[in-house]
Order: C-alpha cells, then sequence, then structure tokens
C-alpha cells in the first residue's frame, strides 16, 4: 500500500481510501437526545467540536429516538448522495 496525504491506495485496484485521523471533525461525533416543548424526542448529531451538524425529525417515545439514531448509525455509513437541484 502507498500512502499520500491521508488517503492510502490499495494496489490491487488503485482506488484512493480516506484515513481519518482523531482530529478529524468526524472521528469523534455524538448523539444527543432532546425533548421538545410539546414532548417529543428529537436527536442531534455533533460533530466534536460542539457543532449540530445534522437534526432529526421528531418522535413520540424516547425509544423510538434512539431506534432513528441506530437507522442512521446502519444506513448513513453506505447511503449515497443523490442531488436533486438540478443545478
Amino acid at each position: 500500500m502507498n500512502f499520500h496525504k491521508g488517503f492510502f491506495f490499495d494496489q490491487s485496484n488503485f482506488e484512493p481510501i480516506l484515513i481519518l485521523k482523531s482530529n478529524d471533525i468526524m472521528a469523534d461525533p455524538k448523539f444527543k437526545i432532546h425533548k421538545s416543548n410539546n414532548g417529543q424526542y428529537y436527536f442531534n448529531l455533533h460533530a466534536p467540536n460542539g457543532q449540530i451538524i445534522a437534526t432529526s425529525e421528531t418522535y413520540t417515545t424516547k425509544q423510538n429516538c434512539k431506534n432513528g439514531i441506530e437507522s442512521v448509525k446502519t444506513n448513513a455509513p453506505i447511503a449515497e448522495i443523490e442531488d436533486v437541484t438540478n443545478e
């Protein structure tokens, strides 16, 4: 393997693979569960610097909110990006 600027290249297919370092913005993200004024639950995904990078829909129960977090953890790493802006 060859290393170059945070990437390594697998010589079998020559595709770059990103290496995240401990100080990268997504190295230690945190989900925080909140309760809104109307009694519903939602979560924010925070970067290590405390910045909110995602906010969920609202859920009627805390367990459903936790299920939403688990869904994001499972599906986000494999999610494709679809640009529907027509730009």
